[in-house]
């Protein structure tokens, strides 16, 4: 049987759409948790890199898992989805970095453009 069974882990092309969602929510949430620890010393792109692989890999893992370890991880990692979403429908959150992004922008254009004069 292949590794995968023998280690009690779900094949990932035979869940539904919202299962998937749901590894790959805990996949993030692996990630960004390691990313915030002070772990690696690797400069932002190392940091990232090597958080991706260790802690997201390392949740994805656990959420594959068969059995009620692994549904309560998916489970966990859809209710903080499904928190993201609510606080960024409440907050606006996309629209005001978008709107500083932009306000930004025009202020570096105009300070460009006053050099260059």
């Amino acid at each position: 049987s292949p590794p995968r069974q023998q280690a009690g882990l779900l094949d990932p092309s035979t869940l539904s759409d919202a299962e998937r969602q749901e590894v790959l929510a805990a996949a993030a949430a692996g990630t960004l948790l390691l990313l915030l620890l002070p772990v690696f010393d690797a400069g932002l792109a190392g940091d990232l890199s090597l958080s991706a692989l260790f802690g997201g890999g390392a949740a994805s893992v656990a959420a594959l898992r068969e059995g009620p370890a692994g549904q309560r991880l998916r489970d966990a990692a859809r209710g903080a989805v499904d928190k993201a979403v609510e606080v960024e429908k409440q907050y606006e959150l996309g629209s005001q970095a978008t709107a500083k992004y932009k306000e930004w922008v025009a202020k570096a254009t105009k300070a460009v453009g006053e050099l260059v004069r």
